[in-house]
């Protein structure tokens, strides 16, 4: 509690010294420590953001690279089933470019067809699987391209732990 000013008998205000003193030492170590904590808190939060996001960049890289030199086809989605990544293997059984298949949900790049050359439903398409239960799936299927054309494929979808 401060009292700072207060008036004398006759009515002229008069300042407490001490109590201004006090006042004006709190504001500025309050100001200090501010300024302190600014300082240090937002530089190391900065750099630590800088840091990580290019080590993050980096392992993105690194995935990129890997995908894009396996021989096999390799499709890689998100949990929406929609494709982040795909090599040009995949690319060329497909029939899709890269560039026009990123984005795009699995379901409109990969047309799985069984023996009877009917389209494998969305519900019993491996992706889906992997998806719904998280367990890896293997099988052969018929693949049709975007120009219809159609491949015997050894399918391996395998859901990535993260």
């Amino acid at each position: 509690y401060f009292v700072i000013a207060s008036a004398n008998d006759i009515g002229i205000p008069s300042f407490d010294t001490p109590s201004l003193i006090g006042l004006l030492g709190t504001y500025l170590l309050v100001l200090l420590s501010y300024l302190i904590f600014h300082r240090y808190y937002y530089q190391n939060t900065d750099t630590q953001i800088t840091r990580l996001s290019g080590a993050l960049k980096s392992k993105q890289l690194q995935s990129e690279i890997l995908v894009q030199s396996i021989t096999d086809g390799v499709i890689v989605t998100d949990n929406d089933g929609n494709i982040s990544n795909m090599n040009e293997s995949a690319a060329k059984l497909t029939g899709w470019t890269i560039d026009e298949s990123l984005g795009l949900n699995v379901h409109n790049i990969v047309t799985f067809k069984n023996d009877q050359d009917e389209v494998i439903p969305n519900l019993e398409n491996p992706f889906d699987s992997v998806i719904t239960n998280k367990q890896p799936i293997s099988g052969t299927y018929n693949l049709e391209s975007r120009s219809k054309s159609t491949y015997a494929v050894s399918c391996v979808v395998s859901p990535i732990s993260t």
